[in-house]
């Protein structure tokens, strides 16, 4: 895939009552990298998601990474393992590269690419925006000033229409269900 394909969405303007909004909804918000194989292309972004305080993910420890994965045989498996730090890191980036040189992964072909397309990924975002005059079609109510929900909508078009407002001060992050 080319990185540059994916969506993707930080922390940095994180407000106070972002994570308020959160909490008096039984959310947490937590930064999530996630990918899905839907009729032959990816759906992949990273952004924060304000996740139900009941999910395995809500629950996830500080400087610790989660992953999950689907499988015909197991269905959902869960892996949570330390994710910051020099020495974590640096086993994760010697991993990957003794994996690529091994070619020990036999679903990874580098000479593969894989589309990503972003429209098979729908949801409903939460978006604080000094410039939501920009977004109105895909408003569905406010929940605070300058700060909304949007109706169901790809993640390509939620990204078209982010990218139009051109908000520096811009904070995102998808609603799970």
């Amino acid at each position: 895939i080319d990185l540059d394909d994916i969506i993707t969405y930080g922390i940095r303007n994180i407000r106070k009552a972002d994570i308020d909004y959160a909490e008096a909804n039984g959310m947490v918000c937590k930064l999530v990298g996630r990918a899905a194989m839907k009729d032959g292309s990816v759906a992949a972004a990273v952004m924060p998601m304000m996740l139900k305080k009941e999910d395995i993910f809500a629950d996830i420890p500080k400087n610790f990474n989660a992953i999950e994965s689907q499988s015909k045989t197991l269905g959902a498996a869960t892996f949570v393992g330390q994710g910051a730090g020099c020495l974590p890191t640096a086993h994760a980036v010697v991993q990957n590269v003794v994996d690529i040189w091994k070619n020990q992964d036999p679903e990874i072909n580098p000479k593969d690419h894989v589309h990503i397309d972003n429209t098979k990924h729908t949801g409903r975002f939460y978006i604080h925006s000094v410039k939501s005059a920009f977004m109105n079609d895909i408003i569905d109510r406010y929940v605070g000033e300058n700060t909304f929900l949007t109706k169901e909508i790809s993640l390509l078009e939620m990204n078209m229409m982010v990218q139009t407002a051109a908000d520096p001060a811009l904070f995102i992050a998808e609603v799970a269900e």
